[in-house]
């Protein structure tokens, strides 16, 4: 299992690479709470400031329907479900993430 938690503007994780150098970026700029990466799932939680494009994440969430779930509420996640993707969970992030910014 890894566990990568970005809280408090520290990033904590085991492997660090230059993937999740760049998903700490984007976590300061969507203001991700933290995201955890499990067998079969990728859990992303989103502080109540998120700054998230709603326009984006319908769309994102319409193109993944069938592997993804989204929870409202004063800590938003984005449940994803891992099992038949095609690439490893990091890169899938740091390629969707960016979408979900206002431009």
């Amino acid at each position: 299992m890894q566990i990568y938690c970005i809280k408090n503007y520290k990033c904590t994780c085991y492997n660090q690479s230059k993937t999740l150098h760049h998903l700490f970026s984007l976590h300061l700029l969507l203001h991700i709470r933290g995201i955890s990466v499990k067998p079969g799932e990728l859990r992303i939680t989103f502080a109540e400031n998120a700054a998230i494009d709603p326009n984006a994440l319908m769309q994102l969430i319409s193109e993944q329907q069938q592997y993804m779930n989204f929870k409202s509420g004063a800590q938003a996640q984005l449940i994803f479900r891992t099992v038949k993707l095609k690439t490893d969970s990091l890169t899938w992030l740091e390629k969707n993430l960016p979408r979900l910014a206002f431009d």
